[in-house]
């Protein structure tokens, strides 16, 4: 199981060095809970909607990540103000 905790702060960081001049990342993202998941596509799939939010609001520095728990499933969502 992936500690989502974990995971997403981690991938934060990383990303945070690649647009730190252009645009901040904000996360919000529970204090515990795991995941059984493909890492790799996870990972990709969270650059994905990073980057998408940062190439399309280049103007717009504000980047929000959440990530929530719900009863079935979890729901990651990137909301960007371009």
């Amino acid at each position: 199981p992936v500690s989502i905790p974990d995971f997403f702060s981690q991938l934060k960081k990383e990303l945070e060095i690649s647009y730190q001049h252009t645009h901040t990342i904000h996360l919000t993202v529970p204090k515990a809970g795991t995941l059984l998941t493909d890492l790799r596509a996870l990972r990709s799939i969270c650059i994905n909607l990073i980057g998408n939010a940062i190439k399309y609001s280049p103007q717009a520095p504000e980047i929000e990540w959440t990530v929530q728990q719900q009863p079935h499933h979890w729901v990651i969502e990137v909301q960007d103000h371009g």
